[in-house]
């Protein structure tokens, strides 16, 4: 029997402020064939070969918004395992650093920056991220498929 493989991609939480301040950074998704008119956020990717999923991580940070993040600042935060699809989201979060600012890096791809706090999300953001947001503020850093097994995860996974 063949192994199970899965695509795996990494997302990055870029926020600034704390606590009822807080924002993260969405860009709007153009011209890439997927999820376009959407928001999503700051930065996401695919591995690349020999990648890791942190470098990844950092490396589509500075390729989308021109912001160079540090492994000391970058932390994993939530996993989603979409077992169906064979596709793994690895979500990590980092603050803005200080004196930085997001510039768009690739037009042809997104369409603008938008700072939002995560219980205030545009209508048009990708569905994945309020559930995301809803899964990490009730202490959760796991789903393992479409965000429909939260309870039964929650029994058993970590708190963050």
């Amino acid at each position: 029997m063949p192994r199970y493989q899965s695509t795996n991609c990494t997302f990055v939480l870029l926020y600034r402020g704390e606590g009822e301040t807080c924002e993260t950074l969405l860009q709007l998704r153009q011209n890439t064939g997927y999820m376009d008119g959407y928001y999503d956020l700051a930065a996401s990717g695919h591995l690349e070969p020999g990648e890791s999923l942190l470098d990844c991580a950092i490396r589509e940070t500075k390729e989308e918004t021109g912001i160079t993040l540090y492994p000391e600042n970058v932390k994993l935060v939530f996993i989603n395992h979409q077992y169906e699809e064979n596709y793994v989201r690895m979500v990590f979060a980092a603050e803005l650093p200080r004196g930085s600012s997001p510039k768009i890096c690739e037009p042809d791809r997104n369409g603008g920056f938008l700072w939002a706090k995560p219980d205030q999300l545009p209508d048009n953001v990708r569905p994945f991220i309020p559930k995301m947001f809803e899964a990490m503020k009730a202490g959760l850093n796991y789903d393992d498929q479409n965000f429909t097994n939260l309870a039964r995860n929650g029994l058993y996974l970590n708190k963050t």
